[in-house]
């Protein structure tokens, strides 16, 4: 039982660096389609990307931090 419950906890840490880093990645593509926004590639209008910017990099960023 104790050795099942070790195996359990090693499997959601190993889920969480996995969830981390994925957000991590997303964060950047994020950051990525900010900088077209802000260079004209896309067209969306500035504030309300902005707030979105900085809301979802509070969320992507979080489990990181």
């Amino acid at each position: 039982m104790i050795a099942e419950n070790r195996i359990l906890t090693e499997n959601e840490k190993q889920a969480n660096r996995v969830v981390a880093k994925v957000m991590r990645i997303t964060f950047l593509i994020f950051t990525l389609i900010y900088m077209f926004d802000i260079i004209g590639i896309f067209i969306i209008d500035f504030k309300i990307m902005t707030v979105a910017y900085i809301g979802g990099s509070i969320f992507l960023l979080s489990p990181t931090l």
